[in-house]
């Protein structure tokens, strides 16, 4: 109802029911992982308070699957934590500079 009532009041059909057609974004959970161990009285709690991502078994992004079973299908995962990494890098370089304090050296 919620998912339904959400689409209703953005005016979009093209959201708000799992059927073919429609934009879906979904996160499928396992709940049976020791993460949850005791949550199963309240497993919405569980997700919002203790969510990890060990225990995502697969996200569908409009309706397409980008990640299963531990790994990312649509990029390759090391290239991105690459590039993350130099970017991170050269963020603190610059911080570095503007400010004098050395967060990062340069090898």
């Amino acid at each position: 109802m919620a998912t339904r009532g959400g689409a209703q009041a953005l005016g979009r059909d093209d959201i708000g029911r799992l059927e073919p057609g429609k934009a879906a974004d979904l996160v499928l959970i396992d709940l049976g992982k020791i993460t949850y161990a005791g949550a199963q009285s309240d497993p919405l709690a569980a997700v919002v308070y203790n969510l990890s991502s060990s225990c995502v078994e697969l996200t569908m992004i409009n309706g397409r699957i980008v990640f299963r079973n531990g790994r990312c299908l649509r990029i390759d995962e090391r290239e991105a934590a690459a590039v993350a990494n130099r970017i991170a890098g050269d963020m603190l370089l610059s911080a570095g500079r503007k400010t004098g304090i050395p967060f990062l050296q340069k090898a």
